[in-house]
Formats: C-alpha cells, sequence, structure tokens
C-alpha cells in the first residue's frame, strides 16, 4: 500500500485499501486456478520469497 510513497509519485489513485483487496480477490479467482493446473502437472517451482533478495535469486536461479 505504499508504492506512491516509495516510488515518489503522489499521482496514484489506486494505493488504498479497496484496490488491494480487489487485487487479492482477482488473483484468487483468476491466477490460482491456474496455478493449481499446473501445480499438479508438478510444473509448479515455489521459492521463500521473504528472505533477503541475494538468497532468493540465487533461489530462483538454481530452480531455473
Amino acid at each position: 500500500m505504499k508504492r506512491a510513497e516509495e516510488a515518489g509519485d503522489q499521482k496514484r489513485t489506486d494505493d488504498n485499501m479497496e484496490t488491494l483487496l480487489k487485487r487479492f480477490e482477482t488473483f484468487n479467482e483468476q491466477s490460482m486456478p491456474v496455478i493449481n493446473t499446473y501445480e499438479q502437472m508438478g510444473k509448479v517451482k515455489k521459492i521463500d520469497a521473504s528472505r533477503d533478495k541475494e538468497s532468493v535469486y540465487n533461489d530462483v536461479k538454481n530452480t531455473f
């Protein structure tokens, strides 16, 4: 929710809770079914992105 602030762009009107909840709902309705289908096919790789960016990058590089 702080994209505008961090980017120094005060023109972002979509940086609010309502928009965030709508994006999350859209992701769950439209993207998760696709992810679930590919996961059943063994084509999804999961990487813990809560770590530092170098660790995440190394895992992505090694996975793909």
